[in-house]
């Protein structure tokens, strides 16, 4: 069997969670009063918003240990398992890093694919792989290299709604983002090469969707 594992970033669907050989190493939340929450569902979206919209920083998130990826490739090694992994882009985290350096520790091979991406860029690679193992019967080796052709032909946009965040994450003046928010700009931003970049900008929201 073929395990897929990816990262929390991916934001999978409970039903996607629950299909065989899927397995999830989550990053952690740290918020502005210095607690720290993994995120392995125990916090709802909701949840998350409410203190977004409380706290005066943006929280910052943490890559999983080497330890959190070893387990599950001793666990697959113990059963006889291969193993993809597809994690958030490495621009965006350290957790290819870290994927990386648990694989160097166990003896078996790791196949791990950068998504350059994250949320469902990423998760698009994961449903991709899901169905290369089901569907096609491909090996790990192979469906990884599937997957380096596939994500190049993967694109992430968003239309940011309010421009608060990006000042409090100290992406934009405090003085850009009040004139800004006067005037209704909405910035377009982009997965570009595994990097958030800014590709537009309009003037109100249906400004921003054209």
């Amino acid at each position: 069997m073929i395990r897929i594992v990816t990262d929390s970033a991916a934001d999978l669907t409970a039903a996607e969670l629950s299909l065989p050989g899927i397995f999830v190493v989550p990053l952690s939340v740290t918020f502005a009063d210095g607690t720290t929450q993994l995120d392995d569902g125990t916090m709802t979206k909701d949840e998350f918003f409410v203190r977004l919209a409380e706290d005066s920083k943006l929280p910052r998130t943490s890559q999983p240990s080497p330890a959190s990826f070893m387990q599950v490739y001793e666990d697959a090694a113990a059963a006889g398992d291969e193993v993809l992994v597809i994690t958030i882009g490495q621009k965006l985290s350290g957790t290819y890093q870290c994927a990386h350096l648990a694989a160097a520790d166990v003896g078996l091979q790791v196949h791990i694919v950068d998504s350059e991406a994250a949320s469902q860029a990423e998760a698009l690679l994961v449903r991709e792989a899901v169905r290369l193992r089901d569907e096609e019967g491909l090996t790990a080796e192979e469906i990884a290299a599937v997957l380096e052709q596939f994500k190049k032909r993967v694109r992430i946009v968003a239309v940011v709604d309010s421009l608060k965040h990006l000042q409090k994450g100290g992406r934009l003046p405090a003085a850009v983002a009040i004139v800004g928010g006067a005037l209704g700009i909405k910035p377009v931003l982009a997965l570009k090469d595994g990097e958030i970049k800014l590709v537009d900008k309009g003037r109100g929201r249906p400004g921003a969707l054209v």
